[in-house]
């Protein structure tokens, strides 16, 4: 199956390949971010393009600064539904 769907999206830019997935597994698909360079400009393309992504953290110590940083707490870690 991910040799398939790798064979579908290869061709395609990022935001194709993100909403090609997301309306692939509609609601059922999310991207964990731990706020890193990379992470970033995923995110930056699932939000500015209105992707219907759920982008999450996860409760890892290493997160734990990042989360305080910008103003989470590692209980509320949904940043986009």
């Amino acid at each position: 199956m991910i040799a398939k769907l790798a064979n579908k999206i290869s061709s395609k830019s990022v935001k194709e390949q993100l909403e090609f997935l997301a309306k692939e597994f509609k609601g059922q698909i999310a991207f964990s971010t731990s706020f890193g360079q990379e992470d970033q400009v995923i995110t930056d393309i699932i939000f500015k393009n209105n992707i219907p992504i759920e982008i999450f953290t996860l409760d890892t110590d290493e997160c734990l600064k990042k989360h305080i940083k910008f103003g989470m707490t590692p209980t509320k870690n949904i940043i986009k539904k």
